[in-house]
């Protein structure tokens, strides 16, 4: 072996890797998430309260599974905010996010102990 192979093995670690390049920007995958009118969905409950199968429903207004089947169980129609609320109210939120994103633009990075 020669001395530049010989560095090579050097460096590799003791544990097999996957050598695969990583992509340099990460991408998300599409999701239909969220993807659905609040007019679609009244309407697809209403048809299953009026008789139409859940399938039926799912097919024809484009709302998930488990959707349709929560709000109609909740009794509930219109579109909520997905997640939890913000602890901290959405005005102190939006001047934290500001803060964050100005202190950045200036090179100084935040961390959580800094917030």
């Amino acid at each position: 072996m020669g001395e530049a192979e010989n560095k090579t093995l050097e460096c590799l670690p003791p544990f097999p890797i996957n050598c695969r390049k990583l992509p340099a920007e990460y991408k998300r995958q599409n999701s239909n998430r969220g993807n659905y009118t609040e007019k679609n969905l009244r309407l697809a409950i209403e048809a299953v309260k009026n008789g139409s199968s859940v399938n039926d429903a799912l097919r024809n207004y484009d709302i998930p599974r488990k959707t349709l089947k929560s709000k109609i169980k909740n009794n509930l129609s219109t579109i909520g905010k997905m997640g939890p609320d913000s602890m901290l109210g959405e005005l102190h939120e939006d001047k934290l996010v500001l803060y964050v994103k100005e202190a950045q633009k200036y090179g100084f990075p935040t961390t959580v102990s800094d917030i």
